[in-house]
């Protein structure tokens, strides 16, 4: 995870443009005549946008602007002088920063700080001219910051307790650090003037407060004290006068106090602030750069002072610039190092979805550096902890909801089923009315909202540039079984993940790695469910869209996986709509043919017959795929094969002949698959026969009662009842079955026991439901 973006301090390690900008603000500073009042600049611009870095790099610009005049002179004993150019200043300010401010340095004392400077600039140097100029750049930096035309201080309100006097402190700060630096006269008239405003700031809070209950105990100090209709102190105005003087007298030279992160104070204290500014600080040949956000410090300024914030600072600021806006270069180069490390992992095609997303959506939502870094570190956050189960542009939009508009963001929580079009109640123009009522307040909502959920483009009449025919498999937020990844960011350890999904898809030995998921599937908690959200993904991948062929080792796999994955369906099953996973697996294999030549499909087929062991699931996409052809009854594809459908059914009937024992057939997963395409094209005969041999049969009685059976679904009450149709007659003496029916109550076999119940409740309950149901 990257840090946030500290303030650069040298305009050598700027990464975001902004020094050209520190440049042209501090030669504006350099060429300023100040006058009797002193000059107000404002750095306007929003947090995280690089107002601090600006102030660095403009203190140093205008010491290198000094530097340069001074350099062509020498600097020390010996020195021949050498006008330095400014990017070579540039170069050799970082240089000097980590030596100057080494806290080794403290400990050598034995060495005077010159000898240290020479010995730190020598081991820096690049070359003998590098250490010479470094050097020289360390002497130049030991006077001209105290005698140079431009003294530079900063002041830091938000640093001071808040039970102190903001003015005692404001002036106080500004004797210690500038008034030694301007002669003996400027640092003497300081001290005074500080020494009044301290005596007189706690009566002047008192005054305020009486006027202003709870605007804190100096809001304003003397600005408000004229207000209050006091006259100024004599003390205070002779100590005053006595500063102005002294620093009228300086003569071309001029103090600039940089001020930052104004509106980080409280509304007492930010007003309190631009108060003094406005009133004790405007003095002489002082240029005060202050930095903030307008919008906060209009609005702390209301709080604080009851009146309108915009109008009060254009009063006080004579000069306004703004930050310079992020290129979109830097903002996708400081997001791109958040991604260091897992960009491989974001394979395609999520990588290709990812760049249009930030292009189109993500990068003209980010204002400021720091908006980029903190996306990238809450994007790198969710992605460690369960990036396999996102889709990375889906996830990037999620985080962006909440990092900049958290409304769309709730809102996308609380209504997910219906944005998933998944609530029957909020489909069609009740979906659309559910988005537009919210009136988000940008265009990105939206943007968002239809990039995300096809359900709502498709309501709002737009194309949706993020459907994609893999939504399941690539872990989309608009299936909504991802939504624990994505909003709680927890996926249960045994889940299957999107990569585990796209490397089966891509294995060349497919049966190999699916043995391998289904066996880690066994072995947890929830094996059911997680072989249904597999079929679900396959079965979208082949057939959502356009139809994908299905290669042959893929169809073989799964049909020698299909015993486990048969043996068990979805316990999420509870409607008229729900699968189970052997129509899963059917609709993976036909939709696979759909997209498969018709000559290949009779391969793949005849490979599946010849290569099963267990054939019940290719009797069943078989009789889907070909239909019945010894009936007058068309299949629900009726897929054509080039001629070679005979060959298909020749191949599964021998198949079928040569292993008719009983125990064979009731043996495999779904025995009724087989005795339906059996029936279907080898006439009823060969069928009756065998059903003769296993109701003889004292083993198989429970799968008998499995293939007569029909169960009924229904919305009503009960919701779900079984019957023994008319047909069933037509392949067995039900008269004898009944009897053996009620012999099997007393078998010591439970499966049995319980086979005969349902059988007996199936005979007496009528087709269309038992006599009590409801509707």
């Amino acid at each position: 995870m990257q840090r946030e973006l500290g303030a650069v301090r040298h305009a050598e390690h700027d990464r975001l443009d902004r020094q050209r900008f520190a440049a042209g603000l501090a030669h504006f500073i350099a060429n300023l005549r100040a006058g009797d009042e002193g000059y107000v600049i404002g750095l306007e611009g929003p947090w995280g946008s690089g107002k601090s870095s600006i102030i660095h790099m403009v203190r140093e610009e205008l010491l290198h602007l000094e530097m340069v005049k001074r350099s062509a002179l020498p600097v020390f004993h010996g020195d021949t002088g050498s006008e330095l150019e400014m990017h070579r200043l540039r170069s050799l300010a970082p240089k000097h920063f980590a030596t100057a401010y080494d806290p080794l340095t403290v400990d050598l004392q034995y060495f005077t700080q010159d000898v240290v400077n020479r010995r730190h600039a020598q081991q820096a140097a690049e070359d003998q001219k590098f250490g010479v100029d470094l050097y020289r750049y360390f002497r130049m930096c030991r006077t001209i910051p105290d005698n140079g035309r431009v003294i530079f201080t900063t002041f830091e309100p938000w640093l001071i307790p808040e039970s102190s006097e903001l003015a005692s402190v404001f002036i106080r700060e500004l004797a210690r650090s500038i008034g030694a630096r301007l002669g003996p006269e400027v640092e003497a008239s300081f001290a005074q003037y500080s020494q009044a405003v301290s005596e007189l700031a706690p009566i002047a809070g008192a005054a305020v407060d009486s006027l202003y209950p709870g605007a804190g105990a100096a809001f304003n100090v003397l600005t408000q004290w004229f207000q209050s209709g006091h006259a100024l102190p004599a003390t205070l105005e002779e100590r005053r006068a006595d500063l102005e003087r002294a620093l009228q007298r300086l003569r071309g030279r001029k103090v600039v106090i940089a001020i930052d992160d104004l509106d980080r104070l409280t509304p007492r204290e930010a007003s309190e602030m631009v108060g003094l500014v406005k009133g004790l600080g405007r003095l002489p040949n002082i240029i005060y750069l202050l930095s903030y956000d307008v919008e906060n410090l209009e609005k702390l300024i209301r709080l604080g002072t009851r009146l309108d914030g915009r109008a009060y600072l254009e009063k006080i600021v004579q000069y306004k610039r703004s930050t310079p806006p992020a290129s979109k270069q830097a903002l996708t180069s400081l997001f791109n190092e958040c991604l260091n490390g897992i960009a491989p992992d974001i394979v395609s095609p999520a990588s290709d979805r990812l760049g249009e997303v930030w292009r189109a959506i993500v990068l003209p939502a980010l204002k400021t550096p720091r908006d980029a870094i903190r996306l990238g570190n809450m994007f790198r956050a969710g992605w460690d902890a369960v990036g396999v189960h996102l889709d990375a542009s889906d996830f990037l939009l999620l985080q962006l909801t909440h990092l900049a508009d958290p409304v769309l963001h709730t809102f996308i929580r609380e209504n997910l089923r219906a944005l998933c079009g998944l609530d029957l109640s909020l489909l069609g123009n009740e979906l659309k009315h559910l988005v537009e009522s919210q009136q988000f307040d940008t265009k990105e909502a939206a943007s968002i909202l239809e990039w995300l959920f096809p359900a709502v483009a498709r309501v709002m009449s737009r194309h949706n540039p993020g459907s994609s025919q893999n939504a399941r498999i690539d872990r989309r937020l608009q299936v909504f079984d991802n939504r624990q990844a994505y909003l709680e960011l927890i996926v249960p350890d045994d889940a299957i993940s999107s990569l585990e999904v796209q490397e089966l898809l891509t294995s060349p030995d497919p049966a190999r790695k699916l043995t391998e998921m289904l066996a880690r599937a066994d072995s947890s908690d929830r094996p059911d469910e997680i072989r249904a959200q597999f079929l679900d993904d396959l079965r979208q991948h082949y057939g959502d869209g356009t139809p994908i062929p299905i290669p042959i080792p893929m169809a073989l796999a799964l049909v020698k996986a299909a015993p486990s994955l048969l043996g068990t369906d979805d316990p999420r099953a509870a409607n008229l709509l729900d699968d189970t996973n052997s129509t899963r697996i059917q609709s993976i294999i036909i939709r696979g043919l759909l997209a498969t030549p018709p000559d290949e499909r009779a391969s793949l087929l005849l490979t599946l017959i010849r290569e099963a062991d267990d054939l019940s699931i290719v009797a069943s996409i078989c009789r889907t795929a070909l239909g019945p052809s010894a009936r007058p009854i068309k299949s629900t594809v009726d897929l054509e094969m080039a001629g070679r459908e005979d060959e298909v059914i020749r191949a599964l009937l021998n198949k079928f002949r040569a292993n008719k024992t009983v125990s064979w057939v009731f043996d495999q997963t779904i025995p009724s698959a087989i005795l339906w395409f059996w029936r279907d094209h080898a006439g009823d005969a060969e069928v009756v026969a065998f059903l003769k041999k296993a109701v003889r049969s004292r083993r198989y009685f429970p799968e008998l009662v499995n293939f007569l059976v029909s169960g009924v679904r229904s919305t009503g009450r009960p919701s779900y009842w079984e019957y023994v149709p008319d047909w069933a007659k037509e392949f067995v003496d039900l008269e004898v079955l009944d009897a053996k029916a009620k012999r099997h109550l007393s078998s010591d076999d439970p499966a049995t026991v319980e086979a005969a119940r349902r059988y007996i409740k199936a005979r007496e309950t009528p087709e269309h439901g038992p006599a009590d149901r409801r509707s």
